[in-house]
């Protein structure tokens, strides 16, 4: 059977509020990794502006639509897609040292609600903006097919990755046999000035051992660093899902 549309959110002047709703899930939520990381959300015509100065140590803010218990089975089959533009890293100010990279936006599926807890369980997409690699790629955090995934972009040039638009995509299936993997597929499209994709299949037990929870806790998009240490920003345009039954 076709996927169906089943949920929108257009992020201009910050709205949350989905244009489409066929399931009645409700509004979408802001969600961080506490104050210490100073993470702000401020809203233009065009979108939903994002940061976080990190430190060193975990640092995110998002935005997720969240179920109760029971709502989204973790058997369902979902596309998430997310567009987002003006990506941008800035080191700490002097004396302090050290860069923003590596940083992601990400999509996820997870089994918590919009708050960001370092190594809960998930599955993940993400566009990653990366200094070791001096560039920008598709990567799938915790997937188990052992690849390294290919560099996009390169070299690291925030200023080149500007007015372009980013379209970061997850094909979820959650149908497996018991204690084995979710599988999906990923792609990343930067729009002009610079024109280049990616597509990855991947494997991921990140929500395979969660019992006894059987439903999908939130879904949506995640601006983080683990151990960057400066300012991280972007901004939101668009969230949609998509789903097959």
């Amino acid at each position: 059977m076709p996927r169906v549309p089943v949920y929108s959110v257009d992020f201009s002047n910050g709205n949350l509020t989905p244009s489409l709703d066929a399931n009645s899930w409700g509004a979408m939520k802001l969600g961080n990794s506490g104050t210490a990381q100073n993470p702000t959300s401020t809203a233009d015509t065009q979108g939903l502006n994002l940061a976080v100065t990190a430190a060193g140590t975990p640092a995110a803010i998002g935005a997720y639509v969240v179920f109760d218990q029971g709502v989204l089975s973790l058997e369902s089959r979902l596309l998430l897609q997310l567009e987002f533009d003006r990506p941008d890293g800035i080191p700490p100010v002097a004396p302090a040292t050290g860069f923003p990279e590596p940083w992601a936006m990400a999509v996820n599926v997870k089994a918590g609600n919009e708050s960001f807890v370092p190594n809960e369980p998930m599955v993940v997409t993400t566009c990653q903006f990366n200094r070791q690699f001096n560039g920008v790629r598709l990567n799938t955090p915790g997937h188990l097919e052992g690849d390294q995934a290919t560099v996009c972009v390169t070299p690291l040039d925030y200023s080149s990755l500007t007015p372009g638009r980013f379209t970061l995509e997850m094909y979820f299936c959650g149908l497996k046999a018991a204690g084995r993997y979710s599988t999906g597929f990923s792609t990343l499209v930067i729009g002009p000035p610079i024109r280049t994709e990616d597509q990855r299949v991947f494997s991921n037990a990140g929500l395979s051992n969660i019992s006894p929870q059987t439903w999908i806790g939130a879904l949506g998009a995640t601006l983080v660093t683990l151990n960057g240490r400066g300012q991280i920003k972007v901004r939101l345009r668009t969230f949609s899902v998509s789903a097959w039954t």
